[in-house]
């Protein structure tokens, strides 16, 4: 019996759909009331709002100029290389001054760099990190210099090649999976995999 290319997905799409419904799943409505505040917007904190914050989405650092790196680099994943062999992380969340979000385009229009803020912290926050930096301790005072006092010069972008990784870096791979096993080992429960989606997509050759 000679059978059409259709024969086969029509069978399994016509069998799929005589299957019996599942039962429902039984709910228990929780007891205690949720709030918004207390609730719910620390979870969109934490997990959306840190990767959603610029204009021109997906966000993407470019550093092939200063306003590429000023409009993508929301989420800093920080090494500092101690000299006893030991390590201090830290997430640098750039928070975007807004001075109105009354709508949906020209939201550069609407920045106030000079309003913006940034929040070190001891934990990972989002799944998304913009760039990767690795800073040995004698040079740390330099790289909080570069992030407090940065211009638009070519100076500052020299000086942010030497600390941030380039995804062409050859130990890219070698820096990415130490953030992720830190992140595990951290974070059991919480964990999942690092999305390089929104990571610094121009690639730059790294500075000494």
């Amino acid at each position: 019996m000679r059978f059409s290319l259709l024969t086969i997905p029509l069978i399994l799409f016509f069998t799929a759909c005589s299957a019996p419904m599942p039962k429902p799943v039984a709910v228990s409505p929780t007891k205690n009331s949720i709030d918004y505040v207390k609730d719910v917007k620390p979870i969109l904190d934490k997990r959306c709002v840190v990767c959603h914050s610029c204009y021109g989405l997906p966000c993407q650092a470019k550093f092939n100029s200063f306003e590429g790196i000023d409009r993508g680099a929301n989420n800093i994943f920080l090494y500092i290389d101690m000299p006893d062999g030991t390590f201090i992380t830290k997430n640098l969340v750039i928070n975007r001054w807004h001075d109105n979000v009354n709508a949906l385009f020209g939201e550069k229009s609407r920045l106030n760099p000079k309003k913006g803020t940034m929040d070190i912290l001891d934990r990972s926050v989002g799944s998304y990190p913009n760039v990767f930096v690795v800073v040995k301790f004698k040079d740390l005072a330099d790289f909080i210099d570069l992030m407090k006092n940065s211009k638009n010069s070519a100076n500052d972008i020299r000086r942010m090649k030497k600390y941030f990784i380039s995804r062409s870096d050859k130990d890219f791979w070698k820096v990415y999976d130490w953030f992720q096993a830190h992140f595990d080992a951290a974070e059991p429960v919480n964990s999942g995999l690092y999305d390089l989606n929104r990571y610094a997509r121009s690639p730059w050759e790294k500075e000494q």
